[in-house]
């Protein structure tokens, strides 16, 4: 009982010991505690957001309609992934945007033009690849091959054999000659107008890149004239030896010399296709430097 006693006195004062600790404690943290969290001001998140949308906008438009990263091959994740790494990277030497209030006739007027701009860089680029790939296609006409289609996996569409090789040769010369460094130093001069602000050149800029429609002809005739040459030559000679040999069956026999001959005269018309890529690279890059850099 006694024992009990001492030991039930013993228990106000460690309690009260465990009390007195615990203060101390908080009051050495409290004491210690570093200073208090320093609050940013919505305009200031506001403006920072506001310093990455638009450029971003620009360069995500021109990801998703540029040669090569715009395909169907490259993911949506890629493509997102490479425009806010590209915006980043560029975004020192963009100029502070002014853009007029959110949620406005101004404000969707001018997320517009950032797109129409930078969807109308790749476009322009875009032209000079089907050129190429519609020159392929004119010479897998010429050579009897045009019933030998597949699915385009860049384009998702059903072209000729010829076209995509030739496609995919164009990709492996845009890449060799640094088209895509070109482009992305292109997409930051450009912002020289400074983003998020209406611009009054928009229409005559776009009507000059209709406009490249016809080069989509003539450079898919540039492509293809040579071997096309050699195949009516070819052809011309079947149609001397038919009057000559009534008998002769030319398809049975024009349409396999077709198909040795169609190579031949495809390789041969290589280096020509190297020099009028080449060609159409660097007019399409003076124009995207013309139209949108200042």
């Amino acid at each position: 009982m006694r024992h009990g006693r001492r030991a039930g006195a013993h228990r106000p004062l460690a309690a009260e010991h465990a009390h007195r600790l615990h203060h101390r404690v908080v009051h050495q943290h409290s004491g210690n505690a570093g200073p208090d969290p320093v609050s940013i001001p919505a305009g200031e998140i506001e403006a920072w957001i506001a310093t990455f949308f638009w450029p971003f906008l620009r360069i995500g438009a021109l990801f998703a309609v540029a040669p090569i990263i715009g395909t169907r091959a490259v993911s949506t994740r890629i493509r997102l992934i490479a425009a806010l790494a590209t915006t980043l990277v560029i975004l020192p030497v963009v100029p502070t945007p002014q853009p007029p209030e959110v949620l406005t006739i101004p404000w969707l007027a001018a997320v517009a033009q950032e797109l129409l701009i930078g969807a109308g860089m790749g476009f322009l680029l875009q032209i000079v690849f089907e050129a190429i790939a519609f020159g392929g296609q004119l010479i897998a006409l010429g050579m009897g091959l045009g019933f030998a289609q597949m699915t385009d996996p860049l384009r998702g569409v059903e072209t000729p054999v010829l076209g995509q090789f030739f496609s995919l040769f164009a990709t492996l010369l845009f890449l060799t000659l640094d088209g895509h460094v070109r482009l992305i130093l292109l997409a930051a001069e450009s912002f020289g107008w400074p983003p998020g602000v209406l611009v009054g050149w928009l229409p005559d800029a776009h009507l000059a890149i209709a406009q490249w429609g016809t080069a989509m002809f003539v450079g898919a005739l540039q492509v293809a004239l040579p071997a096309m040459c050699a195949l009516l030559l070819v052809n011309f000679a079947f149609g001397v030896m038919s009057r000559s040999a009534p008998a002769l069956n030319v398809l049975s026999v024009g349409l396999p010399a077709a198909l040795v001959f169609g190579p031949l005269a495809m390789y041969t018309a290589l280096p020509a296709l190297q020099q009028v890529l080449d060609y159409w690279l660097e007019q399409a890059m003076a124009s995207i430097a013309a139209i949108y850099t200042r």
